[in-house]
This record gives structure tokens, C-alpha cells and sequence, in this order.
């Protein structure tokens, strides 16, 4: 490092003594000797951070000065090189890639955006219809996982209480039976809420003629009574299962005959062909109140006497003609629309 690069820095006089000038001057020499080591991250000059200091002697320290640096230079310190920080990354050639203006969507994946709404909506709807009717898929789940009971009849007849009951032990349904005094809709509804509904003007358990009995497959969870759901595997009887009902203390056994599902304005399930039969309703689909599913069956025990004359069976009292269904909901009223619409029958 040559002299001039080295600044002197004033020094404050001291009373009593002298400037010592050879102590300066072996100052001067231990701070040239420095290595330069320590600059190689640093301006190569160091006038260039803070300029050149001229040495001022003594008496102009004690003089007003404008201040210790003559000069200030105001280019920016240069950056020495580091090539060990230097890092070479290769990138992918897709990224200096301009994309082709030219190429178009294929057209599967248009349709796919345009049907994209639909299928979130129609996923919408089932979702919420599935949380809507939740006990009609947990009831097929339980039928479907749960050990099924023998069904055999018992031949001798038991004693039973005087209540009402129908019990199908397939289905694990127990209900009472409320005897309707009029087929009029609203009132049906209403004697629906405490269990089955036996229709009126048709014939009892153990007479000759056609019981009907109507149950719900389904209903809207906020409607009162706790049999909404008590139907509503009605349609896993088939030809040959039997069901017990109690009635004026005494025990009837009937055994399936057909099922079919049927129109709900179609009367003729009503009929009879004289025999001792019992007939249980309900809607079909489970949820909906598109069409009714049909039971038919006759009583096995006790053994009814054999009559061939027709039991005639009024009908007229039914409002709008037309077999009791699921309560006017927002089920029914979206299925009327929907049928409306495919052109079905009200």
C-alpha cells in the first residue's frame, strides 16, 4: 500500500507535550504493511469510497474546516468477481417455447365444459335428495345386511290383545292399524300419522271381500307421525311370504299372492273376488308418488270358508278418484312436474 493512500487522522493536541513526529512516521509504516488480503472484497481504491485526505498540520486543526474529506467521489464501488457463487440452471426448452396461437381444444374437452354445470347440478340434487330421504337407503341397507328371521306361519292360533296390529317380520314392520271412517285424503293423512290405514268401505281381517290397508314408503321428515317409512320395503315380498294381523283379539295369517304396481287412479285393486283377501298399498318409487306398488294375499289361517259371490266394495269417496298417496310435499310436487314434462300421466 504506497503513502498515498494512507489518511492521517488528526490528532487532538496534548497539553504538555510535543508533536512526536518519528512516532507518526512508524504509524505510518505499520499501517502500509497491512496485507492486502482484506481488500479483495472491497473497492480496489479506497479514495474512491471516501476520496483522498490531504495531512493538515496542527495549527489548521484548530481552524474551521469545511470538514476531513476534500473530495467525495459519486460513482458506485465496483463488485468484485465471486465465481464460486456462479450457478449454471438449465431450464426446460417449454419455457422458451411461445405457445402455438394456432392450436385449437379438442373437441371432447368443449363438451366436457359445457356439460360441466349439469353434472355439478344433477350431483347437487342427488346429494340433497339423498340427505332428504337418508332412512329410505339406510332401510334397503339394513334389509340388505341384517339376518332375515323365519317366516313360517304358526298353525294353532295365539292369543293376541284386542289391538289392531299387522306384523311383517320379513320386513321387520309392526304397526297399528288405524280404521279409517272415511276415505276422503286429508283425513287418511291424518290417521296415517299414528300407523297403517285400513280403507274404509272394505272388508275386515278375517271377513270375506278385500282388506285394504295403505302404508307410507316414504315422507317428508318434518311431517308428524312415526311411520313415514314403514312401507317402504314393502316391495321385497314376493309370492309365498306371509304376514300375521291382529284383530278383535284373534290372529289372521295371509299369505302373498302377486305384487304389481299400478297407476294411482287405477280403482280395480280395490275389488273383490269374494275369497278372504287383504291388499297393502304404498307408493312407488320409495320418495316419490309416481305410481302405487300393489300386494295382494289371502288368508291361510284360520281356514276361511270358501264363498264365490262377489263382496262389492264402494269407492266413491276417494278424492279425485284415486288411491291415497304420500302427503303434498316438495317430492311430489317436483314428480308432477317431472311427469308433466315426459309427457306420463297425471
Amino acid at each position: 500500500m504506497s503513502h498515498a493512500h494512507i489518511a492521517r487522522f488528526p490528532k487532538q493536541p496534548t497539553k504538555g507535550s510535543d508533536h512526536n513526529q518519528p512516532a507518526v512516521e512508524q504509524a505510518r509504516k505499520r499501517i502500509a504493511e497491512i496485507p492486502d488480503l482484506y481488500q479483495q472484497h472491497a473497492a480496489p481504491n479506497k479514495e474512491q469510497l471516501v476520496g483522498v485526505v490531504q495531512p493538515t498540520s496542527v495549527a489548521a486543526e484548530q481552524q474551521p474546516s469545511p470538514g476531513l474529506f476534500r473530495k467525495r467521489v459519486a460513482t458506485e464501488p465496483e463488485i468484485p468477481d465471486m465465481p464460486e457463487l456462479a450457478m449454471s440452471v438449465d431450464l426446460p426448452a417449454e419455457h422458451f417455447e411461445e405457445p402455438d396461437a394456432k392450436t385449437e381444444t379438442p373437441a371432447w374437452r368443449r363438451w366436457a365444459e359445457r356439460l360441466r354445470p349439469i353434472l355439478i347440478g344433477t350431483a347437487a340434487l342427488g346429494l340433497i335428495f339423498f340427505i332428504y330421504k337418508a332412512p329410505i337407503f339406510l332401510s334397503q341397507i339394513s334389509y340388505l345386511t341384517a339376518d332375515k328371521p323365519a317366516v313360517a306361519p304358526t298353525p294353532s292360533t295365539p292369543q293376541v290383545g284386542p289391538e289392531p296390529v299387522i306384523s311383517i317380520p320379513k320386513i321387520n314392520v309392526t304397526a297399528p292399524i288405524i280404521f279409517a271412517t272415511s276415505n276422503v285424503e286429508e283425513k287418511i293423512q291424518k290417521d296415517l300419522e299414528a300407523g297403517v290405514a285400513h280403507y274404509a268401505n272394505t272388508a275386515n281381517p278375517g271377513e270375506p271381500g278385500n282388506a285394504v290397508i295403505f302404508g307410507h314408503s316414504s315422507n317428508d321428515w318434518w311431517q308428524p307421525g312415526n311411520y313415514k317409512f314403514v312401507f317402504v320395503l314393502l316391495d321385497r315380498l314376493v309370492v309365498g311370504d306371509t304376514f300375521t294381523v291382529n284383530y278383535n283379539s284373534k290372529q289372521y295369517v295371509y299369505e302373498v299372492t302377486g305384487t304389481k304396481v299400478v297407476e294411482p287412479t287405477d280403482l280395480s285393486v280395490l275389488n273383490s273376488d269374494g275369497s278372504h283377501q287383504m291388499t297393502l298399498i304404498t307408493c312407488s318409487p320409495p320418495g316419490t308418488s309416481w305410481r302405487r306398488l300393489v300386494v295382494t294375499s289371502k288368508q291361510i289361517s284360520p281356514a276361511p270358508a270358501v264363498t264365490a259371490t262377489p263382496i262389492a266394495q264402494d269407492s266413491s269417496d276417494f278424492d279425485g278418484q284415486q288411491l291415497t298417496g304420500n302427503s303434498t310435499n316438495i317430492t311430489e310436487q317436483f314428480s308432477s312436474w317431472w311427469r308433466r314434462i315426459t309427457g306420463g300421466s297425471q
